[in-house]
């Protein structure tokens, strides 16, 4: 067997090279004495710069440990969980063990932010740090009951079940601009929730004006209530697609809206016929 060194300027970067490869046999020993005892921040300017070179040294970081994770040191250490994931368990007990603030939340966030966590092991108080995104269903929904306020932006709204949809937007039941956006993507229901959301918009001038233009607050008020409808409408045509004529002429008659407000009305049949939507006068 030869014992000349590889020229190492010959040889690729890849996980497949092993570091004898790359690096010589001294080469190798003087990396795996420095891994093994390095700290997070060292690490860190190790293997910023070089994804397959984090692949090489998977097998050493293996068995790499560290007890007290050193002072200002921690965001490094969420980097090395994100380069060597297999790392998580063993050490992401060390970046939750801190003390909850906005600069451990923005950690804790960075670190779970591909992962779906076991919530049997997480830790409840990190909870709001999770993405939503990566959970399963029933996590989901058990986060929601722990008393998480969960924006249906921050899931996969259209793919959950009736029953999981329906409780997120309890959380949201006052928020008109939340139930515009995502009511008419619910499995069941929308005509109860276009009720409610046409209930809403007839007792929210105020909402209505911030969110319209205009010079004086009529006009304002008529071009909130427009902005709304019109998103509210189109939302329905592409999540619900009114390809049920029967489904249409119920969701139209019961969210007919009239206001105390002269010669204006609001109408869904007449917008799906095309015809101008006009906004409430003010009371």
């Amino acid at each position: 067997m030869s014992n000349v060194t590889p020229d190492i300027a010959e040889v690729p970067m890849g996980s497949a090279v092993s570091i004898f490869k790359k690096f010589g046999a001294q080469g190798e020993a003087v990396l795996v004495e420095f891994l093994s005892a390095a700290e997070p921040a060292q690490l860190r300017e190790l293997f910023s710069d070089s994804k397959p070179f984090c692949e090489m040294c998977q097998s050493v970081m293996g068995s790499w440990h560290l007890g007290d994770c050193p002072a200002g040191q921690e965001y490094a250490l969420v980097d090395v969980i994100y380069w060597f994931p297999e790392m998580y368990d063993t050490l992401a007990p060390k970046v939750l063990a801190k003390e909850v603030n906005e600069l451990s939340e923005k950690r804790v966030r960075s670190m779970l932010a591909k992962r779906a966590p076991d919530l049997d092991v997480l830790p409840n108080v990190w909870w709001h740090c999770i993405c939503f995104g990566n959970v399963k269903e029933a996590d989901l929904v058990r986060l929601t009951k722990s008393g998480l306020v969960i924006h249906p932006k921050d899931v996969n709204f259209g793919e959950l079940e009736w029953d999981t949809q329906k409780l997120l937007l309890e959380l949201h039941s006052n928020d008109i601009e939340v139930l515009v956006g995502f009511a008419p993507a619910v499995v069941a229901g929308i005509v109860d929730y276009l009720e409610h959301i046409f209930k809403l918009l007839s007792n929210s001038d105020d909402f209505l004006i911030n969110m319209g233009d205009g010079l004086d607050k009529p006009e304002q008020l008529e071009s909130g209530w427009n902005k709304m409808v019109n998103s509210l409408l189109c939302a329905i045509r592409e999540d619900q697609g009114w390809q049920c004529t029967a489904h249409q002429r119920t969701a139209c008659s019961v969210c007919q809206v009239r206001r105390s407000c002269g010669q204006h009305e609001l109408s869904l049949a007449g917008r799906f016929h095309g015809k101008q939507v006009h906004g409430p006068s003010p009371r």
